[in-house]
């Protein structure tokens, strides 16, 4: 984990993002006052199903955990969070859509307050993108609804792969990046059920209806 230098906790981000290679972009464009950086290694565990016990072996969990610094279960408190905001941002594709569900499920089961005091957000870069400068950019998820003006533009794979500036664009500027807030389930017996099958986690947005 990478840290910022604020003592404050207003004005803060933790950024969770998906691998080592969106590390370096992340670090060169952040402001360093203000938004820390803590990268996983692949797909998390799924901490459905399982005891608290059980799921803070997994070092991935207790890094996040320890880094947020609230408390676990019954005894996370949100006032006690060091950061105001904790950001997911996973790669837009399939892959980075489940692990942004896995990372949903372990904030719901083991830092509810966190999500239930507002402070969980998701972020991501579109799966499309074009443009040159700033001026330029955009992008979108579904190819089909690229612009007929557009002539050239990248499937973003990872994170990865975008530039510098697009990263600071798309997912770093608080004035261009576009936050989702994450809500805690009304029915948390089926966000569950959903979340321990191998299927459905990328439905799992629109048929809860957990973020807005």
């Amino acid at each position: 984990m990478v840290d910022c230098t604020s003592h404050k906790r207003e004005g803060t981000d933790l950024y969770i993002t998906e691998g080592l290679s969106a590390l370096g972009p992340y670090l060169y464009v952040r402001n360093k006052e203000t938004q820390a950086v803590l990268p996983i290694r692949g797909k998390i565990k799924n901490v459905v199903g399982i005891s608290l016990k059980e799921a803070l072996k997994n070092a991935e969990i207790c890094d996040i955990a320890n880094a947020i610094g609230a408390g676990v279960g019954g005894a996370c408190d949100a006032s006690k969070s060091r950061y105001e905001k904790i950001i997911i941002s996973a790669d837009a594709d399939e892959d980075g859509k489940q692990i942004t569900c896995l990372l949903m499920a372990l904030f719901v089961n083991l830092l509810p307050d966190i999500v239930q005091s507002g402070r969980l957000y998701i972020v991501s870069a579109p799966l499309y993108c074009w443009g040159k400068t700033k001026k330029e950019f955009g992008g979108c998820d579904r190819i089909d609804d690229i612009p007929a003006t557009v002539k050239e533009y990248h499937r973003m794979k990872g994170l990865g792969e975008l530039q510098n500036e697009q990263v600071e664009y798309y997912l770093v500027n608080p004035k261009t990046r576009h936050l989702l807030q994450v809500n805690y389930p009304s029915n948390i017996d089926e966000f569950n059920h959903i979340m321990g099958t191998s299927d459905g986690k990328n439905n799992l947005y629109k048929e809860l209806g957990i973020i807005v």
